[in-house]
């Protein structure tokens, strides 16, 4: 019997809030000469990005149904670092 930690759903501002975080650091990525993230880790944080749109779904009736899907923590780290850096430009 495979035992695995589930982690509580997150609640729809939650949800939100993560896919604008996503979406901010891959568009800064794209737009950026010095690039952050490999390709298999843009495709990582897209595959979060997808289950939470599921999760988006599941709480609004949709689907019955969500894969639960987060990027490592080395990844989510490199996806603070590039917020920092967004957060920063933004205060100039």
């Amino acid at each position: 019997m495979n035992s695995q930690i589930i982690k509580p759903m997150l609640d729809q501002n939650e949800i939100e809030q993560r896919l604008n975080e996503l979406q901010n650091v891959l568009e800064y990525d794209s737009n950026c000469l010095e690039k952050h993230f490999s390709s298999g880790e843009r495709i990582a944080i897209n595959q979060e990005r997808g289950s939470l749109f599921e999760q988006l779904n599941f709480l609004n009736g949709i689907q019955k149904q969500f894969r639960q899907l987060e990027v490592s923590k080395a990844l989510n780290g490199k996806i603070e670092f590039v917020l920092t850096k967004i957060r920063n430009l933004r205060h100039k």
